[in-house]
């Protein structure tokens, strides 16, 4: 998925989703996503981790990661079902 982000009259911005690579979102966007519940950590994390394997370890071979950690997918199914986008660092 892709997300693209428009201002509101608020001040705030909207979150508007179109396919593509959530992981070329910013920081800022992601947190906009996330507080929409338009993506949830577990696809933020699924999206990463697949980019890492391919580009990291196969691919380019860029080799930049040096630990991914093991339990990452499910503590952010954790995260998701606790939070429920609420209490996003």
């Amino acid at each position: 998925m892709r997300f693209s982000v428009f201002p509101t009259k608020a001040g705030k911005s909207q979150i508007h989703a179109y396919e593509g690579d959530i992981t070329k979102l910013s920081l800022p966007q992601m947190r906009v996503a996330l507080d929409n519940k338009q993506i949830t950590s577990e696809q933020l994390i699924t999206a990463y981790l697949k980019n890492i394997k391919k580009n990291d370890k196969k691919g380019k071979k860029i080799n930049a990661v040096i630990y991914i950690n093991p339990d990452a997918l499910a503590q952010a199914r954790i995260f998701d079902a606790n939070n429920n986008g609420k209490n996003l660092p």
